[in-house]
């Protein structure tokens, strides 16, 4: 599994935290891989999905006393994993008796998720000051490296978004600088024309500076003399072909005026026209290969393949 070291050694948004009842656990999935999530007094529990007597999904069962309860048979499982009790017998259960548990972090009241067995520190988008805005989840039947991929293409704002992030009277991209570091990849001066950005309703060439964090972690940050505009994309494999994308937005604007729901329609306005367009790509997985054509503006997605194909990426490409 030496190829997959990247994707497993990432942080994976899987749910916000703020619509997770107490004490009730969730199936989701990750990389392909079946995963329970409950949360407890702002605590977060997570593991692989199976319960080691006849396979059934943990998920299906209830939390009692901080303990999940195989929903088959009762087995009860503490936070750590380990079966502490078997109805059907009065003997200690066997060590072999136990879960597999995954590290987890709360971040912008993201629940996040990580596949690694070595600790790892948070996820990788640097903090900033000011106001956050979580949108999302959004639900692409696509793989996650295109969700990322048109996340950095700004070449598509003027017929994709046209009206709100750009213009097709002003679809040009003027060149500009993308370098590569051990962390990952900076464009930086990536101008457009805007009529309406942020749903601001005040047209504006803006410049942007892109940062590709991880192969399913994307940021975007607008400087402007009256603050800044960020945003944090959080990209989560299902499996190969489906991705659930959330947002964070950061905000430090002196005329920070806009409400947090009209940001999220905003972004929910802009996420179902990225949506039809990521989803109609053939084929679905991100060609790593030279199969498709490439000009100047697109010099941060060629980066970005070139690092993915650099660092082994396979979930999700070609």
């Amino acid at each position: 599994m030496a190829e997959m070291d990247m994707e497993i050694a990432q942080w994976y948004a899987v749910a916000d935290m703020r619509s997770l009842a107490d004490n009730t656990p969730i199936a989701i999935k990750i990389l392909d891989q079946a995963i329970f999530l409950w949360k407890s007094h702002h605590q977060l529990y997570a593991g692989y999905d199976s319960c080691p007597h006849r396979g059934t999904p943990l998920s299906l069962g209830s939390i009692h006393q901080d303990h999940i309860i195989c929903p088959y048979h009762g087995w009860r499982f503490d936070t750590s994993g380990q079966c502490t009790n078997i109805p059907a017998q009065h003997r200690s259960p066997p060590p072999r008796a136990r879960l597999t548990m995954l590290q987890t972090q709360i971040f912008h009241d993201l629940a996040f998720v990580t596949l690694s067995p070595k600790i790892l520190k948070g996820p990788d988008c640097p903090l900033f000051p000011g106001r956050t805005v979580l949108c999302g989840p959004y639900d692409f039947s696509a793989s996650a490296p295109r969700v990322v991929e048109n996340f950095l293409d700004v070449a598509h704002f003027s017929f994709v978004h046209q009206g709100l992030l750009g213009s097709i009277d002003r679809p040009e991209i003027v060149d500009y600088l993308v370098k590569e570091y051990a962390w990952g990849i900076e464009a930086s001066e990536v101008r457009v024309f805007q009529p309406n950005p942020e749903g601001s309703s005040q047209p504006a060439e803006v410049s942007y500076t892109y940062r590709v964090l991880g192969p399913y972690t994307a940021q975007l940050i607008k400087k402007t003399p009256s603050g800044y505009f960020g945003l944090d994309l959080f990209a989560t494999p299902r499996d190969t072909t489906h991705t659930q994308a959330w947002m964070v937005i950061h905000l430090a604007y002196h005329d920070n005026a806009l409400s947090d729901e009209t940001l999220q329609q905003f972004q929910d306005v802009l996420a179902e026209q990225d949506r039809r367009i990521v989803e109609s790509q053939i084929p679905k997985l991100l060609p790593l290969d030279d199969r498709e054509l490439h000009i100047r503006a697109d010099r941060l997605s060629v980066s970005y393949r070139r690092w993915l194909k650099t660092h082994q990426v396979r979930f999700g490409t070609c």
